[in-house]
């Protein structure tokens, strides 16, 4: 039986698989944005965080606040590059 917004239940399985990807993607994130910081290289920092280029650049486009840290790890390699 649907709940009152038409979503089906849900077992506590996957609800537990749902939330472990979502924090695999949240520090899979992190640590892209960590190695763009670093490197500077949008290639490299998205293939050692697991992810294709096309991945995080659809990311940047669709979400502003991952789009507003990704700007601020390139303007902290900026910096250290003077």
């Amino acid at each position: 039986m649907n709940d009152i917004f038409g979503n089906a239940p849900v077992s506590m399985r996957q609800w537990q698989k749902s939330s472990c990807r979502r924090a695999d993607m949240i520090q899979r994130e992190a640590l892209f944005l960590k190695f763009l910081a670093t490197c500077g290289s949008v290639a490299v920092a998205a293939r050692l965080a697991g992810f294709s280029v096309n991945t995080v650049c659809r990311k940047r486009a669709a979400l502003p606040g991952f789009a507003a840290r990704w700007k601020a790890a390139v303007a902290r390699q900026k910096r250290a590059l003077r």
